[in-house]
């Protein structure tokens, strides 16, 4: 009798660890699991990124000034620098596409317009107003975690 309630135990315990074992593997393999994964290491990659970054000015008329002198020289790539990290390959895009249509003149000309109308210790704004005084373009930058000042929109 002994054997049997032995052998009987082993059995609904291998059962038992087999039936785990097939949870795990569905939860392993679902893709709710993967998508989560997939976040997890894009989480990380941007997390990378933002520690790597070093561009931007110590002042936001600093980064303006990198960021149009990169323009005169016709450097997308690093006038995009300047953009907040996960966004430069958004405006880098922005950037090749003017560039490669009307040219970088008038951004330039617009970018040398820039008047800096509101500052904190966040976020600065600087804009370009018509003769009515009316706003045509904003300018947002905002300090990041090691204090440099990148261009969240343009």
């Amino acid at each position: 009798m002994t054997k049997r309630v032995i052998k009987f135990s082993l059995g609904a315990l291998g059962m038992v660890l087999l039936g785990l074992g097939v949870l795990y593997a569905l939860h392993f393999f679902s893709p709710e699991y993967r998508q989560e994964q997939a976040a997890i290491q894009k989480l990380k990659e941007i997390q990378d990124q933002y520690a790597k970054d070093t561009y931007g000015g110590n002042t936001p008329e600093e980064t303006i000034k990198l960021f149009i002198d990169a323009l005169k020289k016709g450097d997308i790539d690093l006038a995009a620098k300047y953009f907040d990290v996960e966004h430069q390959p958004k405006w880098k895009g922005y950037l090749e596409n003017i560039k490669n249509t009307s040219g970088l003149k008038p951004l330039l000309d617009d970018a040398n317009r820039l008047k800096l109308s509101k500052k904190d210790d966040r976020q600065a704004f600087f804009t370009i107003a018509n003769e009515k005084n009316i706003v045509e373009v904003t300018v947002i930058l905002s300090r990041n975690e090691k204090n440099r000042w990148k261009i969240i929109d343009l």
